[in-house]
């Protein structure tokens, strides 16, 4: 039901607040979206701005129905505008979301109850994940509720069990905990300790120990529309009504490359692929991309974080080493556009964005060489595609921004001859000659003057990203397949391409 609350400012439009039998709360701060932007040119040179969490609105609204729950959902501000989970922000702009809070609590309260809030987030990960912040980073092993904004009993019974999922990875505050000063749900931390920065109904409440308060933090495949969401809003629902959670542990794969990458272009099958699994010194965080041109013009993406490899392998990319071979394997959810240009703007290509299965086999025979011959299979959307190509071992790219010029470029070619090259400018006497597409950064041809020779370079396709290069200085990256050629001979052949040029002031 929606409701009107009296000796409050009336509702603003974008503001979705109704009531519930239940003893929980289900809020979205983050669930508007930005201003629409022209695609051939969004945002380059805007501050940067923070994503919204798109999707949570709808995620809110279907946990609402399934757990009884009181509600509030911000369904259309943009939060780079108002940020309703930001304390600073909703004391000097909106201090009537407290008492609205204190409003939808006060029934269950009253009733001796212990009301439960469950605040969703999007995570823009590719995973099946979820993490669940309580206010401080929790080991399951020894747990300790000091600073924590739930309860001990509510964290053993109703959020350990998720962490055993086997459809979808649950941690505690392992990448959002929630333990920011300025994170709303700090207001409800159970040692009361901010609870007089709240209106008095919800200070009583918070003292009296009646408010167990749970961030969660959702990956794209538990928030867009699809039977992985569904399944873990079921899931989610039963571990919060205190009933038998249902789902098994999923077995764990062992992922024994550190720090692996393959690229693959075919021109036959009309394919690439950019893979790559990297991760910080002494055992630290892991991350995972996978990028796929496909034989339509469509761009499919995954990204993936985790503590560590192994968790990185639940449904992320997975290498594996031989002396002589480099195998990669994916099988999870990938974000499909219509072309990569959105990508400059990540909340854009997101909104685009279609989820889609995918899953990948290669093998990529090396020997000692950082480049051999990749076969295997890509299934992606209801497609396969058979691969047999060259692929690259090597991270793509051009490296350590060069202070020499504005752009820089790299490039990974296959020749008719057999021949392989690694080019890149800005070393030595090579010279670059661009064109531009109208957006003026993305190019429709480029050559590269090095070693006598002139190679001249035309994309196939791209993805378009912006990427800090140094301190408040960031450039547009675009890369994809291309055709080669060596110019004055007959010697052609594809390649990848990643170039750079800096975004103006």
């Amino acid at each position: 039901m929606q409701l009107r609350c009296q000796n409050t400012p009336q509702l603003p439009d974008w503001l979705e607040v109704g009531t519930g039998d239940g003893p929980f709360l289900v809020i979205a701060p983050h669930g508007g979206a930005k201003a629409a932007t022209s695609p051939s040119r969004p945002r380059l040179r805007q501050r940067r701005s923070r994503i919204n969490d798109l999707h949570t609105a709808e995620v809110a609204r279907r946990l609402t129905a399934r757990l009884g729950a009181s509600r509030i959902i911000n369904h259309a501000m943009d939060r780079n505008q108002l940020d309703l989970n930001r304390i600073s922000q909703v004391h000097s702009k909106a201090p009537w979301l407290l008492e609205w809070i204190a409003k939808l609590i006060d029934p269950v309260v009253q009733r001796g109850e212990t009301v439960r809030i469950l605040v969703v987030h999007g995570w823009n990960v590719n995973q099946s994940r979820c993490d669940l912040g309580i206010g401080a980073k929790v080991d399951p092993a020894a747990l300790v509720v000091e600073g924590l904004t739930v309860s001990e009993t509510f964290l053993r019974e109703r959020l350990l069990p998720l962490t055993d999922l086997g459809d979808a990875l649950v941690t505690l505050g392992d990448r959002y905990p929630a333990r920011h000063h300025n994170n709303l749900l700090q207001l409800f931390r159970r040692d009361a300790s901010r609870a007089d920065e709240t209106p008095a109904p919800l200070a009583r409440a918070i003292r009296e120990g009646r408010c167990d308060a749970v961030q969660l933090e959702l990956g794209i495949p538990l928030r867009w529309p699809g039977r992985r969401r569904d399944s873990f809003l079921e899931q989610l629902s039963q571990a919060m009504l205190g009933r038998a959670v249902p789902g098994t542990t999923k077995p764990r794969s062992s992922n024994r490359a550190n720090a692996a990458s393959l690229q693959v272009f075919d021109r036959a099958a009309g394919l690439t692929m950019l893979a790559s699994v990297d991760q910080f010194p002494g055992n630290g965080p892991c991350f995972g991309r996978l990028v796929l041109f496909l034989p339509d013009g469509r761009v499919a993406l995954s990204t993936g974080e985790a503590v560590d490899l192994e968790q990185l392998a639940r449904d992320g990319p997975i290498f594996s080493t031989t002396p002589s071979a480099l195998s990669f394997g994916f099988a999870g959810s990938m974000l499909i556009t219509d072309g990569g240009d959105d990508y400059v703007d990540l909340e854009l290509a997101l909104s685009r964005g279609k989820l889609a299965d995918a899953r990948i086999d290669l093998r990529c025979d090396t020997g000692d060489a950082a480049h051999g011959v990749a076969t295997g299979t890509v299934r992606v959307d209801g497609a396969e595609i058979e691969v047999a190509a060259t692929g690259f071992t090597t991270p793509r790219g051009w490296g350590t921004w060069s202070r020499a010029g504005r752009s820089q470029l790299s490039l990974r070619a296959c020749f008719a001859d057999g021949e392989v090259a690694v080019l890149r400018s800005g070393r030595g006497a090579s010279q670059l000659q661009v064109a531009f597409d109208d957006d003026g950064y993305s190019p429709t041809g480029m050559t590269l003057a090095s070693d006598g020779r002139s190679v001249a370079i035309r994309p196939l396709n791209r993805m378009a990203i912006a990427r800090p290069v140094g301190k408040r200085r960031r450039a547009r990256v675009t890369f994809g397949p291309a055709e080669v050629e060596v110019e004055g001979t007959r010697l052609d052949g594809t390649g990848i391409y990643e170039y750079a040029r800096l975004i103006d002031r």
